[in-house]
């Protein structure tokens, strides 16, 4: 009996009470998880195919072990449910159930993301907010996101590139992305972007930044270096590529080998920087146990937070509800057959062997002659997107594949006939094309992908449909730009009317 009531007392209650409120913590991060459960299979399916947000599987873990060094502060906290975190529970929510009738995944995973640490904060508290902080704030890091800086990160590595040739005396043509060296001639793609090795190290930055400073100066220092040093490391690796390519006669760094010293100089680069950033460390020092803490919640204490995670739990669960019963109004539709249309004399034969990498659930394709040249129309049908998995916007809809031998050189707007458009210059190793596209949804024009969402959203609410269209205009550009724009204007001008025409006969097909 002495034996059993000494055991007792040896317990330390601290640890007791921190591992509970530990486990309460990860719980309420594991809510919003499993009732979004496809949306966060979604971001899982992005980090097992895409080396770029390999990373995101580390970020929840790390996060709970962050967390989890502070369950000795979590002992001497009490839990009191904040109301305004609760309204931006609903409001992640709402935010979820915009992006899902919109298809629009980043949005949909940043929803969830946001979703975690104010669900924590509702039903624990702003107690619970300030200690944990950092940890909860981190799991932002795990949605993929970034994609959107890869064509200033081209044109940066580009432009980094050719200044560093010019500078070692090596003559250099540039246009767009592609470089003419006397020795051959490169391209600047997405895998040179150098977004992979931003997004690593500003993520790995951040983290360490906490660990290892207190100073507010030093850690916000320390991640800026981490977002600069590896655009000017990538710049450098862009630079030594090139040059190894040169002086061995397009020998070296020209295929496999070329990621292999990419990968190696990051890694070179990134331990400097870690190196160099832990001599001015001065870590946080580990926390003591409170001086008084309570092993056991009071009696009657706890009810409160369960109450609170009962309404967290059915504020999250409502929109995807509301979502089942929207598209359960939504009436399954087969794809249409796209009907032909003329607006010009034919084209003998096709003069280009250029396709865009669109997942489409129709396609129109049609090369015409105009006054000032041949010219061709494509029209990407996108309806019932969830069904049929094509999708009006997303990243994998793309202009060129760079497999296949083509390359963007560049991308600015231009006005078009039936309204904004972007215009992009493409080439291949034989030939160069001029290329307008734009969206058509609910009878309106745009350039812009999430005014096209947005028109998705409400022709989705007001009809139940989410039909939409890519329009691409494209013509020859081997005799310069100006002649393939007049082409492809007068390409806009003659669709205006007939395009709405056959939209409107393949609405019913």
């Amino acid at each position: 009996m002495e034996r059993a009531e000494e055991k007792t007392l040896m317990r330390p209650p601290a640890l007791t009470a921190g591992t509970r409120r530990f486990a309460a913590v990860a719980a309420l991060l594991a809510l919003p998880l499993l009732i979004y459960a496809p949306t966060a299979a979604s971001v899982a399916k992005i980090w097992a195919r895409s080396d770029t947000f390999a990373h995101g599987y580390t970020i929840l873990p790390i996060a709970l072990y962050l967390i989890w060094r502070q369950r000795q502060a979590l002992a001497g906290l009490t839990a009191r449910p904040d109301r305004r975190a609760f309204a931006l529970v609903l409001a992640c929510g709402a935010l979820w159930l915009v992006a899902e009738l919109a298809d629009v995944a980043a949005a949909r995973q940043y929803a969830l993301a946001l979703a975690l640490p104010v669900t924590v904060i509702a039903v624990l508290g702003d107690a619970y907010a300030r200690t944990l902080r950092f940890p909860l704030l981190f799991i932002l890091f795990a949605v993929p996101f970034g994609e959107a800086l890869v064509p200033f990160l081209i044109d940066s590595t580009a432009g980094f590139t050719v200044a560093a040739l010019h500078l070692t005396g090596i003559p250099v043509l540039r246009e767009g992305n592609l470089l003419a060296l006397p020795s051959g001639n490169w391209s600047v793609v997405e895998a040179c972007s150098g977004v992979r090795y931003l997004i690593s190290s500003v993520t790995l930055g951040v983290l360490f930044a906490h660990l290892c400073y207190r100073s507010r100066l030093r850690q916000l220092a320390f991640v800026g270096l981490s977002a600069l040093v590896p655009l000017l490391a990538n710049g450098m690796r862009a630079y030594g590529v090139v040059m190894i390519g040169h002086l061995s006669g397009m020998q070296l760094a020209v295929g496999f080998d070329h990621v292999i010293y990419g990968w190696v100089f990051f890694a070179i680069v990134m331990l400097t920087l870690l190196w160099a950033g832990s001599r001015w460390r001065d870590d946080v020092p580990r926390l003591a146990a409170p001086a008084s803490v309570t092993a056991e919640a009071e009696p009657g204490s706890v009810w409160p937070s369960a109450r609170m995670a009962v309404y967290c739990a059915a504020a999250l669960w409502v929109w995807p509800f509301l979502a089942a019963r929207f598209e359960r109004d939504m009436s399954a539709q087969p794809l249409p057959r796209l009907v032909n249309f003329s607006v010009a004399r034919p084209a003998a034969l096709e003069f280009t062997d250029w396709q865009p990498v669109y997942g489409q659930g129709a396609q129109l394709r049609h090369v015409f002659r105009t006054a000032h040249g041949a010219g061709g129309v494509m029209l990407y049908y996108y309806r019932d997107e969830r069904r049929t998995g094509a999708r009006l916007v997303t990243s994998t809809n793309r202009l060129v594949d760079e497999k296949t031998g083509w390359v963007q050189i560049r991308a600015i707007p231009a006005v078009a006939g039936s309204g904004l458009s972007t215009e992009a210059e493409l080439a291949s190793a034989n030939q160069r094309l001029l290329v307008w596209t734009w969206y058509r949804v609910g009878g309106e024009s745009t350039a812009s992908w999430w005014r096209a969402k947005l028109l998705q959203v409400r022709q989705h609410l007001a009809t139940g449909r989410d039909d939409a269209v890519r329009v691409v205009l494209f013509a020859p550009a081997d005799d310069g730009p100006e002649q393939a724009r007049a082409v492809l204007a007068d390409l806009s001008r003659a669709i205006a009317v007939p395009l709405d025409a056959v939209l409107a006969a393949n609405r019913n097909l």
